[in-house]
């Protein structure tokens, strides 16, 4: 069964700014703006909404995510690093988010070792965003490691 393709719920309106797209992790994603340079300089946000991100929930969730070298926060309403980059949050007692970082796929990992899931995913669209400076040079790094 093949999934609907995914977009950005900002999409049509980065659609209209114009620059370069690529396909990242099944999503068109702008690489880089037609007025990249200018904005930089003083204002800019990027759309991360293609980074993956996968739910694990239940009574054994946290020992699970750490039999798989995954550090998992110790209260709810917290959050951490995962291996490489990336983020894990402790959304509540037995539930727990995680997001890729642009230098990692740990969360397609753990979604493959879910099928067929004792781990259920959380469906639903959401965006990420990174403001200031940095969204410049995270779009270059995207692009640099969809290259290599």
């Amino acid at each position: 069964m093949n999934s609907p393709r995914r977009f950005s719920p900002v999409h049509e309106a980065l659609r209209q700014l114009g620059g370069s797209w690529q396909e990242i992790n099944g999503m068109p994603a702008l690489i880089r703006g037609s007025q990249d340079q200018q904005t930089a300089s003083h204002l800019g946000i990027a759309d991360l909404s293609f980074l993956c991100r996968y739910g694990v929930k239940g009574t054994n969730a946290a020992p699970w995510l750490a039999s798989h070298g995954i550090s998992v926060p110790e209260t709810p309403n917290t959050w951490g690093v995962l291996p490489g980059s990336g983020l894990i949050a402790r959304l509540g007692m037995t539930e727990f988010l995680l997001e890729d970082g642009l230098d990692s796929s740990l969360t397609l990992q753990i979604r493959q070792v879910c099928q067929p899931p004792p781990c259920p995913g959380l469906p639903g669209a959401a965006a990420g965003f990174i403001p200031g400076p940095l969204w410049h040079r995270c779009a270059g790094i995207a692009a640099a490691n969809l290259q290599s």
